[in-house]
């Protein structure tokens, strides 16, 4: 526990069991794009990509909340935020009642965050060193925030997880480099190095895009099963089949901005804004016989620039339904019920 003004640092009351791990309001990053001495000279103010642009959201303790959308729309860089890997540009982060925005991250690993908030990457072989062995890619967190005292404790506690991870024998794949593992076997050697530090809270970037779809699912059921162990997630995805899988609430990103939200099940069954409609649409329909009769809807062109978004509503020059408000003032969100709230002129004017 850290008093007010260590680092800083202003701690809010403290949160329940029952209420929010964690509170995102407002929360906005921008990174500048470089350009030419002339360039700035001649055009003056700075350029910024806008990759989240003011969003909002909150995540309760052992919910698997998913940020889902296009490449593009911002779901990765609000994950990096989140767990220290960029600097938020405005806005404010609560995790467990603080508010970790106004906390040098170079100072996380001093008050354990480092520890409780892990990350669970999308390629599994970029993200594990080629020249290291899977016991001492997953022991290094241990030792980095010391917690173990001797290497052979570090190695039972890589056993351990492994086995877990369904690794087995661990022996067998301890000793191994990335290389000689499957894709399947180096995403499972993935969640084993977030999940050895028996972190509270894991941001799950897409962590089975990269993996045959046959074992898509068993990957899934082990983020579940540390679900049921306490973990927290913030599950990251382009795939609303697998969000609808694991997720219990769900917030659709659409270039930097939060279009709809709420129970994964309603949002996804029910989808009301015009984007979330031509995401669930283009879900395969396994039947071809029932994929005729499937209704689909398509936006027009390509998702804009994060450089220079759309005035309005952004989604307006690619949506069919697009009316001259759309294209002059931002929506605002309209609850609909259930939990369920959507951002979209057609339904802020009924």
């Amino acid at each position: 526990m850290y008093r007010a003004g260590y680092i800083g640092l202003e701690r809010l009351e403290r949160m329940t069991k029952e209420e929010y791990l964690v509170k995102v309001e407002n929360l906005y990053k921008w990174f500048p794009v470089r350009r030419s001495i002339i360039e700035a000279i001649i055009k003056g103010e700075k350029i910024y990509v806008k990759a989240v642009d003011g969003i909002s959201f909150a995540i309760r303790r052992g919910e698997i909340f998913v940020l889902a959308g296009e490449s593009g729309s911002g779901k990765t860089t609000t994950g990096k935020v989140l767990v220290g890997l960029e600097e938020p540009t405005r806005g404010r982060i609560f995790y467990d009642g603080m508010d970790i925005s106004r906390i040098k991250l170079s100072d996380w690993k001093k008050i354990g965050l480092r520890r409780k908030i892990q990350m669970i990457f999308q390629d599994p072989y970029e993200g594990l060193n080629p020249r290291q062995k899977i016991v001492d890619i997953i022991a290094e967190p241990l030792i980095v925030n010391r917690v173990v005292s001797s290497k052979r404790e570090a190695e039972e506690k890589v056993l351990k997880i492994l086995e877990e991870v369904k690794l087995t024998p661990p022996e067998e794949f301890a000793y191994r480099y990335p290389h000689q593992l499957s894709g399947g076997q180096r995403q499972r050697v993935s969640v084993a190095r977030a999940m050895v530090l028996e972190p509270e809270f894991v941001v799950a970037d897409e962590p089975v895009s990269m993996v045959d779809a046959s074992i898509r699912a068993s990957i899934l059921d082990l983020l579940i099963y540390f679900r049921e162990k306490g973990v927290t997630y913030l599950y990251i995805t382009h795939d609303l089949a697998t969000a609808r899988y694991v997720g219990d609430n769900i917030a659709i990103m659409y270039l930097g901005k939060i279009v709809e939200r709420g129970p994964v099940e309603k949002v996804v069954s029910e989808p009301q804004h015009p984007y979330t409609r031509a995401l669930v649409s283009s879900i395969p329909v396994p039947d071809p016989k029932y994929a005729k009769e499937k209704k689909r809807l398509e936006l027009r062109g390509e998702i804009p620039t994060a450089v220079n978004p759309p005035r309005g509503c952004r989604l307006h020059p690619r949506c069919p339904f697009a009316m001259d408000i759309c294209s002059k003032s931002e929506p605002p969100e309209v609850d609909i019920g259930g939990g369920h709230s959507v951002s979209c002129w057609l339904y802020s004017r009924s």
